[in-house]
């Protein structure tokens, strides 16, 4: 008698691991879809070959971190976002980062983004193609501000700054005017942090203390270039924008730069 239960149970517990494994196995991946958005530098088919590697795994054990991982191996890669489908599927939105910023650095010359990852060096090859313009980025320097350790390739830059740093790309992306700024200087003193975007219409856009209210110091910045109607102020001025004594923010022309 005691011999049938031994047995009835080790029937019952065979049973639910076959079901176990059964149902672990049900959640196999099948598919890993893809949804990108990049220009004709980056292959698609190339990325999707990628994300393939990743089928036949267990979604109920997968790390989304993984995938985000092997993608960005790519600096121009970035990952937004990792789904489980249940019960087969893993969606994936990869877009390809944009070519913003650069900056000097030893012997070097880097490209970012527009949040400060490095994506490349500026080869000479490629500064000698026909197809380079460098109309086509914002010249990035630094003053008081040092880069530290080597800038690597498929990181942030690090710099004594980071926060100063991360507020006046913010600010350039904020007000959409990397499309004409020429150039962005951020700097640090022990008494300011500030940020002056240079324009290729030759005004100066100045930025004092962009840690305090920068958002609302760019956006009286560009209303006030978009309603100043003299040319000759639009194209040779200064605009600083500053905080007085009652924390108020306020702005003020120049005539020409100086």
């Amino acid at each position: 008698m005691k011999s049938k239960k031994i047995l009835a149970s080790l029937i019952c517990v065979i049973f639910v691991a076959v079901l176990l494994c059964g149902a672990y196995f049900s959640f196999t991946i099948k598919q890993v879809k893809g949804s990108f958005a990049f220009t004709e530098k980056i292959s698609v088919q190339s990325v999707q070959k990628t994300l393939d590697k990743f089928v036949g795994g267990n979604l109920l054990s997968f790390d989304t971190e993984s995938i985000k991982q092997e993608i960005e191996k790519e600096p121009y890669l970035k990952v937004i976002s990792v789904e489980k489908a249940y019960p087969n599927v893993v969606n994936v939105s990869v877009v390809e980062r944009r070519e913003v910023y650069l900056i000097d650095h030893g012997e070097s010359t880097y490209i970012l983004d527009e949040t400060g990852h490095v994506l490349s060096t500026l080869t000479d090859e490629r500064k000698n193609s026909p197809e380079f313009n460098y109309r086509d980025f914002i010249t990035l320097s630094l003053n008081g501000i040092n880069v530290l350790g080597d800038v690597v390739i498929g990181e942030s830059i690090k710099t004594s700054s980071p926060l100063v740093l991360s507020k006046a790309f913010e600010l350039a992306e904020y007000s959409r005017l990397t499309d004409c700024i020429s150039g962005m200087k951020v700097s640090v003193t022990p008494l300011t942090k500030d940020v002056v975007f240079s324009t290729y219409t030759g005004v100066s856009i100045e930025i004092y203390d962009l840690l305090i209210d920068g958002d609302e110091k760019i956006e009286l910045a560009l209303s006030l270039y978009e309603s100043e109607d003299s040319d000759f102020v639009k194209s040779n001025g200064k605009l600083i924008v500053y905080s007085d004594v009652n924390s108020s923010v306020k702005a003020v022309w120049t005539k020409e730069q100086g």
